[in-house]
């Protein structure tokens, strides 16, 4: 019975078919005429805006410009929310800060051989840090020419292509026409949107395996301008009483803001309603700062000032460096600190360090 019906329904879409064909024998030459022009007014329109589109360049659709921050609202994940800042720039590489429920991520982007290339990332980064000369897993991200079709392998079995030159896009921002570029891997499929002088204004994850299960990130607000405020937390000696005090100060960093100058400032000022004396005296200056993120290690170099004007006894020399290494290891998130002298290893009437000998960050005597 099952099969009679359906054969019943194939033959009603035959016969309506052929009806139509009887009744009006010019229509389909019609409709074939009409589809055809449609086609060529479609393939034109495309050929016109790829033409248009290749006159434009990767680092239009990227965020190249100081002190903005961007506000990305989020559904479908308790993660898809997330704030950016433009730490650092510099010609053509940009350093971006990815903050999120979750964590706090950065991004080193470059544009190079007419591309946008990820040079770096880095997540659990807390701090701020000039990470614009690492180089490490490099990935496409945006590859010119700026056409549809234009696709690059994004490691063994995942593509990357432009998908749409003007993709109408709305966002709680606004409506932009936007560069649509898709990501395909066998598990999932990844449009991001991006726009002229603007960047990337959303995102939309789709699983392959569950398609209900959807991730989204729209652009609800950019702020030009801006700065990126972090609470820092500086130690200070209290001799007289054989502790360490320590006392946080909000900092407002400006995009490219020297972060040596950030500490010398707040290590030389002293510490309001403690009566106590800054850590570091007026003319010391610090001259580097380095990571080593895989030896959990903070390496700063100070001007020979740091000994020459300490004028301290032993006991209190020893607790102006643990305040040095407290400072820097709790803000740089290492337990681990050497300090030098202009290039060389730390060296007093009282204390003499080898090289790459560094100070354990400790708490003992902080109150």
């Amino acid at each position: 019975m099952k099969r009679f019906i359906i054969l019943i329904v194939l033959l009603l879409s035959l016969l309506a078919g052929c009806g139509r064909s009887a009744r009006m024998p010019n229509g389909n030459k019609k409709t074939d005429n009409e589809s055809t022009s449609n086609q060529t007014i479609t393939e034109a329109t495309d050929t016109a805006e790829n033409q248009r589109a290749e006159l434009l360049k990767a680092k239009d659709f990227f965020l190249f410009e100081e002190n903005v921050f961007m506000d990305f609202k989020g559904t479908g994940n308790e993660f898809a929310e997330y704030k950016t800042y433009v730490d650092y720039v510099k010609d053509d590489i940009v350093q971006i800060r990815s903050i999120n429920p979750g964590t706090v991520s950065v991004f080193v982007y470059q544009y190079k051989d007419g591309s946008i290339v990820r040079l770096f990332s880095r997540g659990e980064t807390y701090y701020l840090y000039d990470y614009t000369s690492m180089e490490e897993n490099e990935e496409i991200i945006i590859k010119e020419p700026i056409k549809i079709g234009t696709t690059w392998s994004v490691g063994e079995s995942t593509t990357r292509s432009i998908t749409a030159i003007d993709k109408e896009v709305s966002t709680p921002s606004g409506k932009y026409k936007a560069l649509e570029i898709t990501t395909e891997s066998p598990n999932s499929i990844i449009k991001d949107y991006y726009v002229k002088d603007i960047g990337k204004v959303k995102s939309e994850f789709v699983s392959k395996e569950d398609k209900s299960f959807t991730v989204i990130s729209e652009l609800q607000s950019i702020e030009k301008n801006a700065s990126f405020v972090q609470d820092i937390k500086f130690y200070y000696p209290d001799f007289i009483n054989d502790r360490i005090i320590s006392s946080v100060k909000t900092i407002h960093f400006r995009t490219n803001q020297d972060i040596k100058k950030v500490f010398e400032d707040g290590l030389k000022e002293p510490l309001q309603g403690q009566d106590l004396k800054g850590t570091l005296t007026p003319n010391v200056k610090i001259l580097d700062i380095r990571l080593d993120d895989m030896k959990g290690i903070v390496a700063i170099d100070f001007s020979s000032e740091l000994v020459k004007e300490m004028n301290a006894g032993t006991s209190y020399e020893l607790m102006i460096l643990d305040c040095i290494a407290n400072t820097f290891g709790d803000y740089f998130q290492k337990d681990k600190v050497i300090i030098t002298l202009e290039g060389k290893p730390y060296s007093s009437g009282h204390i003499l360090m080898r090289e790459g000998e560094y100070i354990t960050v400790s708490k003992e005597k902080v109150k």
